[in-house]
C-alpha cells in the first residue's frame, strides 16, 4: 500500500496535527507492507517527506496549500502511484473540491469552519465552510479525533454518521514520563498551547486571581506563543495578577516534560479544542489535569476519577477545582494514578494499529 498523507503541519510541527502525523509515521515503520509519503510545506530531511507548496508557509497558509493540492493532485497520484489519499483536516488542514477515483480518508482534528465562524465571527471561516463540507462529503472515510468533533460535523454539515470512525490522538510515553527531581512547586498552575482567543487563557487568569488571597505564592506558568500574547499582557497590565504570571514562550518536548513534572496542576481552559493532546502529555508525567467540558477533553477525562472537568468560562468553578488540588493531596494522588493508567490506551502504537486497520480495509 502506498499512502499519500497531505498535511499543512508536519515537522517541525506548529501544533497537534504536526505531532500527530510525525508520531504515526514513526510507528508505521514496523509495517513492511505499507509505504507512507508525506506531502507538506515544512522543511526537513525525512526520506519519506516531499516538500509541497512551501510558499504557503509564508503566504496563504493552509488555504494556498489546499489550492496547490487541487491543482496538482492528479499528477501526484500518478507520479507516486498512490493507493490512498489521507488528508489532515483542521484549522491547519486541507480540502478537496472534486471527487477522485483514489480512496480518500480525512482525519478531522478540530471543530469545523462553520462552528468557528459562529464562535469568533471571522468571515473567512464562513467562506471556507462550504469547501470543508464538500471535502467531508466526498471522503470515503472520516477519522475523528474525538466524539466532540464528530458531533459537530454531523450537526453542522449533515455528514452521515456511518462514515466516521473514532481514532484519537496519542502520547509518546518515552518523551513524556515522570522524572525524579528534588523540586516540585506546590502552587504552580501550568498552561501549554498556542495563544489565541479560543484557548480561554483569560478565564484561567481570572481563576488564578481568585486563588491569590488564600494562596499568595500561587503562580501561573504560560508555555506557548502567538500574536494573542499582546492582548493577554494588556488584559493583565493594571492588575496585581500580573505578578503571579510567568510567560515562558515556546518550549520543546524535553522542556515541557520538566514543566509537567514540576507543576501542581495542568489546566486546559479551551472552548474549541478538538482533542487536547496536552492533557495526555500531562497525565503521562504524573501531573493532575483540569479541562473544560465543552471540547474533546470529555473523551479523555472521567470527572473526579482521572481528572476534573469544569464549565467553560466558569472562573469560580475553575478556581475551586485548582484550589482543591493544592490543598487535597489525597484527591490529587488519586487523579495522578488514574491518569497514568489512562494513557496506556492512548499510546501511539495503539493508535497506529487502529489506523493500519483502516488502511487495510480501504485498500481492499
Amino acid at each position: 500500500m502506498r499512502i499519500g498523507i497531505f498535511t499543512y503541519d508536519f515537522f517541525p510541527w506548529e501544533g497537534g496535527i504536526g505531532r500527530h502525523v510525525y508520531e504515526l509515521q514513526e510507528q508505521f515503520k514496523q509495517f513492511k507492507d505499507l509505504e507512507l509519503i508525506i506531502f507538506s510545506p515544512c522543511k526537513n530531511n525525512f526520506p519519506n517527506h516531499r516538500p509541497f507548496c512551501t510558499i504557503s508557509k509564508k503566504i496563504g497558509k493552509n488555504v494556498l496549500f489546499s489550492i496547490c493540492l487541487n491543482v496538482f493532485i492528479h499528477r501526484l497520484i500518478g507520479k507516486y502511484d498512490l493507493d490512498i489519499l489521507h488528508l489532515q483536516s483542521g484549522s491547519g488542514g486541507v480540502f478537496l473540491v472534486r471527487k477522485l477515483k483514489t480512496k480518500i480518508i480525512v482525519t478531522a482534528h478540530t471543530n469545523n469552519y462553520l462552528f468557528q465562524y459562529r464562535r469568533f465571527g471571522k468571515i473567512s471561516k464562513r467562506l471556507l465552510a462550504p469547501l470543508e463540507k464538500w471535502t467531508y462529503q466526498i471522503a470515503d472515510r472520516i477519522l475523528s479525533v474525538s466524539s466532540y468533533v464528530k458531533k459537530n460535523l454531523i450537526s453542522d454539515y449533515q455528514i452521515p454518521s456511518f462514515k466516521f470512525l473514532l481514532i484519537p490522538n496519542g502520547v509518546n510515553s518515552d518523551t513524556f514520563h515522570p522524572v525524579s527531581h528534588d523540586f516540585q512547586d506546590k502552587k504552580t498552575i501550568l498552561y501549554v498551547g498556542r495563544l489565541y482567543k479560543g484557548k480561554g487563557l483569560e478565564y484561567l487568569i481570572d481563576a488564578v486571581e481568585r486563588l491569590v488571597p488564600d494562596h499568595p505564592s500561587v503562580c501561573l506558568w504560560v508555555a506557548g506563543q502567538g500574536v494573542y500574547i499582546k492582548k493577554i499582557k494588556a488584559f493583565i497590565q493594571d492588575r496585581l495578577i500580573r505578578q503571579h504570571i510567568i510567560f515562558l514562550g515556546w518550549k520543546d518536548s524535553d522542556a515541557l516534560n520538566q514543566l509537567y513534572n514540576k507543576a501542581t496542576v495542568y489546566v486546559m481552559p479551551s472552548i474549541v479544542e478538538g482533542f487536547g493532546m496536552t492533557l495526555l502529555e500531562a497525565m503521562a508525567c504524573g501531573c493532575p489535569v483540569i479541562a473544560t467540558d465543552s471540547g474533546g477533553a470529555v473523551d479523555i477525562i472521567r470527572h473526579n476519577d482521572n481528572g476534573l472537568l469544569v464549565s467553560y468560562g466558569n472562573t469560580a468553578q475553575m478556581a475551586a477545582s485548582i484550589g482543591s488540588l493544592i490543598t487535597n493531596e489525597t484527591r490529587k494522588q488519586r487523579l495522578i494514578q488514574n491518569g497514568l493508567a489512562t494513557i496506556q490506551n492512548f499510546k501511539w502504537d495503539v493508535i497506529a494499529n487502529k489506523l493500519y486497520g483502516v488502511y487495510k480495509d480501504s485498500y481492499i
